[in-house]
């Protein structure tokens, strides 16, 4: 008697072989753990064939494949039988430095995402400019453009209309490109182009 063997984690068939006779009661077979008389059905590209619940199944087979969450855009390697996950898709998202999420059945790149993190690496690029000149944050170099020392006014002046410079720059980009009205530039394309610090060229 032919016997069909399945793995005792995945249920996914392994191969055939024939069984051994009952040494016991003539005519009769020994059924190792995990085998079944019941041939599996046919081989079908993209499946396992599996053994559950006492018949063979065909089920979906991803393990090895990448897919991308649909919020995050973050991959995942499929590591176990089954349809993939509803949170993920398998098309890949595109290599730019956008925000992307899944809409509509493709990839949208997500605005107000790229917009929070663009004013936050902003702000840090501000505050590390800062540091290098012995302020704390570009909040406190802003704070010295009164002072009655000179030095430290100059230093406050010239971060006072940097800041400036920075901000109005970027929400002209920013605005244009939620809008669909101004340069869909990269972000890298985006920071390169920041306004210049007047002092670092003094």
């Amino acid at each position: 008697m032919v016997i069909y063997s399945y793995d005792r984690v995945t249920n996914e068939y392994i191969n055939s072989s024939t069984a051994d006779q009952d040494p016991k009661i003539a005519g009769n077979y020994l059924l190792p753990a995990f085998s079944t008389p019941i041939p599996p059905p046919p081989e079908i590209s993209g499946y396992a064939r599996c053994f559950l619940n006492g018949k063979w199944m065909q089920i979906p087979d991803y393990r090895g494949q990448t897919v991308y969450n649909t919020t995050t855009a973050q991959p995942l390697v499929i590591s176990e039988l089954g349809e993939i996950p509803d949170d993920y898709v398998a098309t890949q998202p595109p290599l730019s430095s956008g925000v992307y999420i899944w809409k509509e059945n493709a990839w949208t790149e997500d605005f107000l995402q790229q917009k929070e993190r663009l004013i936050k690496t902003i702000q840090e690029i501000m505050d590390a400019k800062a540091n290098k000149y012995s302020f704390d944050t570009i909040l406190s170099a802003v704070s010295y453009s009164n002072s009655t020392i000179e030095q430290f006014k100059i230093q406050g002046q010239a971060f006072l209309k940097w800041r400036d410079d920075v901000w109005v720059y970027c929400y002209s980009i920013l605005d244009g490109y939620e809008h669909g009205t101004g340069d869909t530039t990269t972000e890298e394309k985006f920071l390169a182009n920041l306004p210049a610090f007047p002092l670092d060229s003094k």
